[in-house]
C-alpha cells in the first residue's frame, strides 16, 4: 500500500475536533465581537424590536455576551461552551428567524448543529476538558 493510502486510512479525531473548535470558535468570536465591540449592537436591538421581543436592550447584549464567552470556552476546549452556543443559536433560529432553516435561518442552524455535534463528540485531547477530567482518569 502506498504512503498516501496508509495516511488516508489513519484517523486523527483529536486533530479533527481541534480544527473544528478553532474554526467555529474564531468565527463566533468575530461575529459576536462585532456586535459587542464594533458598534453593531443598535442593529441587533432594532431587529429584536421589530420582532416585538420584550426588553431588547437587555436581551441583545446578553445574547452576544453569552456567544462571546461561549466562543472563548470552545476555543479553550470546554464542552459547556459548545452546548451553550448551540442553545443560543437554536433559540435564534426558532425565535429570530421563525424556524426558516432553509432561508434566512440557514447559517445559525448550521452553526448550531455543528456546536451541538462538537458538544456531543467532546473537545478531544487538545482541550481543557481533557486536561481537567480525562487525563486524571487515565493516570
Amino acid at each position: 500500500m502506498t504512503r498516501i493510502g496508509k495516511l488516508y486510512q489513519r484517523e486523527f479525531p483529536d486533530f479533527g475536533t481541534l480544527i473544528l473548535r478553532i474554526g467555529l470558535g474564531i468565527y463566533m468570536l468575530k461575529a459576536s465581537g462585532s456586535y459587542l465591540f464594533e458598534g453593531k449592537m443598535g442593529e441587533l436591538i432594532g431587529f429584536l424590536e421589530s420582532l416585538n421581543w420584550p426588553i431588547p436592550d437587555i436581551l441583545a447584549p446578553l445574547s452576544q455576551g453569552v456567544e462571546f464567552i461561549s466562543a472563548i470556552l470552545v476555543l479553550a476546549g470546554i464542552r459547556l461552551g459548545a452546548f451553550s452556543m448551540a442553545f443560543t443559536l437554536f433559540v435564534a433560529v426558532v425565535f429570530a428567524h421563525g424556524g426558516r432553516i432553509l432561508e434566512d435561518g440557514q447559517l445559525p442552524f448550521m452553526l448550531a448543529t455543528c456546536f451541538l455535534a462538537l458538544g456531543l463528540i467532546g473537545s478531544g485531547k487538545f482541550s481543557m476538558d481533557y486536561y481537567l477530567f480525562e487525563r486524571k482518569r487515565n493516570l
